[in-house]
C-alpha cells in the first residue's frame, strides 16, 4: 500500500517540477543587491511569489510584496491599488492610482509612490511579468538600470538625496 502511494506521487512531482521556479530564480538579481545595497534597504519587487528566491539569496534587505496581496489590501487599499496598477496590470509605468478608478487630479508619479509610500531603493523587474514597464523605464531613462540579465532587472530609484 506505502510502495503505490510513492508511486501515485510521480506523476504529481513531475507536474509540479514542469512549472515549478528553476533553483536558481532570481539568484543574480538577488546576489547583485547584496553586493551594492545597504543592508536593511528596501527593495520592492512587483508579484508576492518572488519573496521566497529573494530572501533565500539576500536576507540583508527588505522587501515589499511578500505577502498575499489581499493582506496589502486590507491593511491599505490605496497602495494595493497602486501597486495594482504599476505592476500587475503592466501599465502604469509613469504614473499609478490609488483608487479602483481615478481622476486626473488623483493620478501620482511613480517616482513619488515607490518613493514616499513605499520608501523603496530599488525595484526588481523580471522582465517577462513586466515588459512594458521594463521597456519604458530603459528607453526614457525613468530609473536608472543598475543590473540585468536574460530574465531580470533591478532599477535604483533615486532618492531626495541623489537629486
Amino acid at each position: 500500500m506505502v510502495g503505490l502511494a510513492g508511486l501515485n506521487s510521480i506523476p504529481l512531482f513531475k507536474k509540479y517540477n514542469d512549472v515549478a521556479w528553476a533553483p536558481a530564480f532570481l539568484k543574480e538579481s538577488a546576489l547583485w543587491l547584496k553586493e551594492n545595497s545597504q543592508p536593511g534597504e528596501i527593495v520592492f519587487h512587483t508579484n508576492w511569489d518572488q519573496l521566497g528566491a529573494l530572501f533565500f539569496w539576500n536576507p540583508n534587505n527588505y522587501y515589499i510584496n511578500g505577502m498575499d496581496p489581499i493582506f496589502m489590501y486590507a491593511y491599505n487599499p490605496s497602495l494595493y491599488w497602486k501597486n495594482h496598477f504599476m505592476f500587475t496590470t503592466d501599465m502604469a509605468h509613469n504614473q499609478t492610482c490609488g483608487k479602483i478608478r481615478c481622476t486626473a487630479e488623483e493620478v501620482e508619479d511613480t517616482t513619488k509612490v515607490l518613493t514616499e509610500d513605499f520608501k523603496a531603493g530599488y525595484v526588481v523587474l523580471r522582465k517577462a511579468q513586466n515588459p512594458k514597464t521594463f521597456f519604458f523605464w530603459v528607453k526614457e531613462n525613468k530609473f536608472p538600470l543598475v543590473f540585468e540579465n536574460k530574465t531580470e532587472a533591478v532599477f535604483k530609484i533615486p532618492s531626495a538625496d541623489d537629486k
